[in-house]
């Protein structure tokens, strides 16, 4: 996990208060210039304080919880404005609640008591002026917008854009605690989890579902905020996305809080990695979070509930440890996703008749990496329903990611069908498209890698069946798929602009057309060819084939673009190179079965071909596994 990608709920664009009207947080919460100078300046005073035996100490501890961190000036910068904005938090919360310092460090341990941030105290005129912003706008104001407010002006934008987090909407949200039916009297006495809690989007929503469910059952205070703190449960390696989470729930229960002190306890909320079996130092509860991730002790049983927003990125084999290694085995292959290692450690987090709401980039239904995890959602879950969204863009602010929100069960039965739903914006209004389709429609076999096949379209289901029925893959005809060999960052000393003796030409993505080749070179006409080396002379291409360009996206007017190697290449005693943004479709036998290679072509060119593998994928990636996939029929059609 990382820093990139916290969620900042407790900032959204625009706030909903309690009527249901909505209003500009930015423009409702405008302050005096020197109000705004003084709380600004809390990051330059914290990390002046930093320095002090108190601060270092805190400092060397904050960077042991993220091992990827650097010890140097911009590191204590950040840290530092955290523990500025964590201050303003207090401030906040004891105005907000009313209640005694002492009260609020029993309930809220990661705001008063986590060594992390509770070492930096407001300067007097600090605290008056974050108090005075604060008074200015409780009257009216949604508590979290003040959050908002004030982790906006506290922390430096530039430290903001750092983090680069995606934003998960309260519409998002929203609609996935629905989807898993969390809401009403019948989730008291529930247990939720996040397992990449962020800043807490889903635990904040999952709190005023509790609280307004308390309401409705007309429970006492102090069964209300029982009710909360036995629902809530969050995991996270970023500390200032548990102190967000924590501080933002805080703000939830504050009116309920003086009426339940005797039985106020902390909210289960770590600074931990749920990756890793290991008690992070800097947590007071350390064994009840090991205990939470090994499901053991009061955790046997596991969750009602588990949802998550888990970040996306590669995470090297190199970084697990034997033991990771071999928990992951199941739903891993090649390089894993973080995202898959969550899906994986939220299945197991899930109770018997559980819930489970996720959502995810698209790339998990399709392709090799996420085969076994394919598999192991399938034998775990009884999967129920995909929600898929027109467009990559306007989810996430400033994120070109097709995601799908997968809304499943843990038990033995299986559904004979599946709801597939798509909608043409944030899910606020009823889907665009929905479709209940059979199963086996859906989860298709190994032959096809387990994909998920998951378009809502009627139409594209038939054909994929037509195809699988009277067909069979490129590969049982004697041909193969191969990605260009040569990474070109990695062998940029042996990429050169101009054609010699010991060099090769060099086929680029961007000189592949529909049933036309463009010339090798990349898009300004350099990188033409590559030199032969010990280390390249062994991954030289040769003879007839398909060139196919390996990334295109949903936007563009073909997901499959192919042409033939022109003569010049094709029938070349010495070869050519494929730069690793396209496939090579050659015959790997002499009898292919009657079928010819231009045949192939003009298939991988077709509307219908074209139609189904953008149904199948779920990336920008046309890959070769892919392609092999592809059933041909044999017939005079």
């Amino acid at each position: 996990m990382s820093v990139g990608q916290l969620s900042l709920d407790v900032l959204p664009p625009v706030v909903e208060s309690a009527n249901g009207s909505k209003r500009s947080s930015r423009l409702a919460l405008v302050t005096s210039a020197e109000v705004v100078e003084t709380i600004a300046s809390l990051a330059s005073e914290a990390e002046r304080a930093s320095h002090s035996a108190e601060g270092e100490l805190a400092f060397q501890l904050w960077l042991s919880a993220a091992p990827s961190r650097n010890a140097d000036d911009r590191a204590r910068q950040v840290f530092a404005s955290e523990a500025g904005f964590a201050a303003a938090a207090r401030a906040l919360v004891e105005v907000e609640t009313g209640s005694s310092r002492r009260l609020l460090a029993r309930a809220f341990p990661h705001i008063y008591g986590s060594p992390l941030f509770s070492w930096f105290e407001l300067s007097g005129e600090a605290e008056a002026a974050t108090i005075a912003a604060i008074r200015e706008h409780e009257q009216g104001d949604d508590p979290l917008a003040l959050l908002g407010w004030l982790y906006q002006f506290s922390i430096p934008e530039d430290v903001r854009g750092e983090f680069g987090q995606f934003y998960t909407s309260r519409e998002i949200v929203s609609s996935m605690f629905d989807g898993i039916d969390f809401r009403g009297p019948a989730v008291i006495g529930q247990r939720v989890i996040d397992p990449a809690c962020g800043a807490g989007a889903f635990l904040i929503e999952a709190t005023r579902r509790i609280l307004a469910a308390a309401e409705q059952a007309q429970l006492s205070p102090d069964e209300a905020y029982a009710a909360v703190h036995t629902a809530i449960h969050g995991l996270d390696l970023n500390p200032l996305g548990i102190l967000l989470t924590e501080a933002a729930i805080g703000l939830l229960v504050a009116p309920i809080l003086p009426s339940t002190a005797s039985r106020v306890r902390p909210l289960h909320l770590y600074i931990t990695d749920a990756l890793a079996a290991s008690a992070a130092a800097i947590e007071e509860h350390g064994n009840e979070v090991e205990d939470i991730k090994a499901r053991r002790g009061a955790y046997t049983d596991g969750f009602a509930f588990v949802i998550a927003n888990p970040p996306y990125g590669k995470y090297p084999t190199r970084n697990f440890t034997p033991r990771q290694a071999a928990r992951f085995a199941r739903t891993t292959n090649g390089h894993p996703n973080l995202y898959g290692l969550f899906l994986q450690i939220g299945v197991e987090l899930l109770a018997d008749g559980g819930r489970l709401s996720y959502i995810n980039p698209k790339s998990f239904v399709s392709g090799l990496y996420f085969k076994n995890l394919r598999r192991f959602l399938r034998n775990e879950l009884d999967l129920e329903r995909f929600d898929l969204f027109e467009k990559r863009s306007g989810l996430f602010d400033g994120v070109l990611q097709e995601v799908v929100i997968l809304a499943a069960t843990k038990r033995v039965a299986r559904r004979e069908t599946i709801e597939l739903r798509e909608y043409a914006g944030p899910p606020t209004a009823d889907p665009a498209r929905v479709l209940e389709v059979k199963s086996s429609s859906v989860f298709l076999g190994e032959d096809l890698d387990f994909l998920f096949f998951i378009e809502p379209d009627n139409a594209a289901h038939e054909a994929l069946a037509a195809m699988s029925r009277r067909g069979k893959p490129i590969t049982d005809y004697g041909f193969g798929a191969s990605t260009g060999t040569i990474v070109w960052n990695r062998v940029k000393s042996l990429i050169k602009d101009e054609s010699g003796d010991d060099r090769l030409p060099l086929i680029w993505g961007n000189g592949i057309r529909e049933y036309d080749f463009a010339g090798v070179g990349n898009r300004q006409g350099k990188a033409t060819h590559c030199q032969l080396t010990l280390k390249t002379q062994n991954i030289v291409s040769a003879g007839d084939a398909i060139l196919v360009k390996r990334m295109t996206a949903k936007e563009e007017r073909r997901r499959i673009v192919a042409c033939q190697a022109p003569p010049e290449l094709a029938q070349s005693h010495n070869g050519y190179f494929g730069e690793n943004h396209i496939n090579i479709v050659r015959a790997t036998r002499n009898d292919t079965g009657g079928v010819e290679l231009e045949a192939v072509l003009g298939l991988l060119n077709s509307k219908l071909f074209d139609f189904v593998f953008r149904a199948l994928n779920g990336n920008t990636q046309v890959s070769a596994t892919e392609l092999e996939m592809l059933p041909i029929a044999i017939g005079p059609q």
